[in-house]
């Protein structure tokens, strides 16, 4: 790695923690709450909008992950979702911030939401009785907080995978823009969550061992 790319490393991890830092507090949460209250409403009128929890679901990403290692034969972003994913859940474990009120979707959207983003504690919960006694105990709750937006953070690392120029281009700054008006508008995350978001994303194509020739 050159001097450059390890230099914006740096940046992009310092911007990401003190994201991290600033995410629990009350002018932060003021934001939030001022770009809740003017997003939601689409949300509510618009409901294709939750088709961001559908696509940027872990199963759906992840499969898309491989097909593209496959096609593509590289690994980088499969590889990229698991470090990303790490440094998400480690997040929303260590940042306690309160959780935004999810806009209700029209039905089909709520089955396949449901089947396709389930909780940590969920999952636990459904392996209790293939895990012994550890599943008969009760378990500190994973997730303290939204911070930053996983689906944000899958559907623009995905994005840049597919299109690797978009690194480079402010294409990449403008589908963060909607993914996050989305995932704001449904009541899912927060706006600074999704500020999280990108700056992840940022640190991991920063990473990335050989930039793309073409895309």
């Amino acid at each position: 790695m050159t001097r450059g790319r390890a230099f914006k490393a740096g940046v992009w991890a310092v911007a990401l923690a003190v994201a991290a830092w600033l995410a629990p507090s009350s002018p932060v949460h003021a934001l939030d709450l001022w770009m809740a209250a003017r997003w939601t409403a689409v949300g509510r009128t618009v409901p294709a909008l939750n088709l961001v929890w559908i696509v940027g679901a872990v199963p759906v990403a992840f499969t898309l992950a491989v097909g593209l290692g496959y096609f593509r034969r590289g690994l980088w972003a499969l590889g990229a979702l698991v470090v990303g994913s790490a440094v998400e859940v480690a997040l929303k474990h260590g940042v306690t911030t309160p959780f935004p009120q999810t806009v209700a979707p029209p039905p089909p959207w709520p089955i396949w939401i449901r089947a396709l983003n389930p909780s940590p504690n969920a999952l636990v919960h459904r392996l209790a009785p293939w895990i012994g006694a550890a599943g008969t105990v009760a378990h500190p709750r994973i997730l303290h907080g939204s911070f930053p937006s996983g689906h944000v953070f899958r559907l623009d690392l995905l994005a840049a995978a597919v299109w690797p120029r978009w690194a480079k281009s402010p294409y990449l700054e403008g589908w963060t823009v909607l993914t996050g008006l989305a995932v704001v508008a449904t009541g899912g995350h927060w706006a600074w969550d999704v500020v999280g978001a990108y700056c992840l994303v940022r640190l991991l194509l920063t990473l990335r061992p050989t930039p793309p020739a073409s895309g």
